[in-house]
């Protein structure tokens, strides 16, 4: 289920709320065999700001904690900055995160570049 607050042409910002079932079948160096199911919350909001069409920020987060444990969630970010320099070029930068609490791993991701809007 999800709720869109606002939805306009410069910023929009939605929240979702649901549950996953997930399977999976990891093999790990540290823990060995772990075959597992569990049922998760997911709960995922998003938003996208843009200013001018200048100024672009625009981001995705998710929260999934199992519902059987706990300790047992996952993290997940996702944002971006885009500021354009003409009408084909931007510099852009991005940030992401993410965690999972079962194999105790977590990830930050910085990106940063250019980027060319050119159609043929």
């Amino acid at each position: 289920m999800g709720y869109t607050f606002v939805n306009k042409p410069h910023f929009n910002f939605l929240i979702s709320d649901g549950f996953v079932y997930e399977t999976s079948d990891l093999t790990d160096p540290v823990l060995g065999k772990d075959i597992y199911q569990t049922v998760r919350n997911s709960f995922r909001v998003k938003y996208r700001w843009a200013y001018k069409s200048i100024f672009v920020l625009e981001g995705t987060q998710f929260v999934q904690p199992s519902i059987i444990s706990s300790k047992d969630y996952i993290l997940k970010s996702s944002n971006t900055l885009l500021v354009k320099l003409n009408t084909w070029l931007a510099i852009n930068a991005s940030l992401g995160y993410n965690k999972i609490s079962r194999t105790n791993r977590e990830n930050l991701l910085i990106t940063y570049g250019l980027t060319v809007d050119k159609y043929f």
